[in-house]
């Protein structure tokens, strides 16, 4: 078989490849998110993602990335001074067959010198996320409300 019969199905590849709408997040040198992730369900498979978009305006954001938060502890950098609209994803895929996720919504500004923390936790279908600011490791904390889905 001649070469040529395979070039527009590799170059079809590489295209899809290339246009895949989740990208990884480039994240700023200071690492001031700090995601502590739980996952456990003993009947599914569970996995976690993090999105950030960038605010545009009152009702347009802009997809900036996407974190995998594949390890007990994440540190991650976010960019200081621009107003953030993070989606942290859990989706279970149980061995029937079955998926389900869930989707947590929260803003936030970065601040220099300030600290950010995220409880996420998935254990056998009870789950939760907590967002906290602090002013510093090692200083009280507050909690950052979650957004719910608004419209414009």
């Amino acid at each position: 078989m001649k070469t040529f019969q395979f070039m527009p199905i590799a170059l079809a590849a590489l295209f899809l490849i290339g246009c895949s709408a989740v990208r990884p997040f480039h994240e700023a040198p200071e690492r001031n998110l700090h995601v502590r992730v739980k996952l456990k369900d003993d009947d599914a498979k569970i996995r976690a993602d993090l999105d950030l978009f960038a605010k545009v305006d009152k009702c347009n954001d802009s997809y900036i990335g996407s974190v995998e938060l594949n390890k007990p502890v994440m540190d991650i950098g976010l960019p200081i001074g621009k107003e953030l609209h993070l989606t942290y994803s859990v989706t279970r895929n149980s061995f029937s067959g079955g998926r389900r996720t869930l989707n947590f919504l929260s803003s936030l500004t970065p601040r220099p010198g300030y600290e950010y923390y995220a409880d996420l936790s998935w254990v056998d279908g009870m789950y939760n996320l907590e967002v906290f600011e602090s002013q510093g490791r090692g200083k009280g904390k507050h909690r950052i409300a979650l957004n719910p889905a608004q419209g414009c």
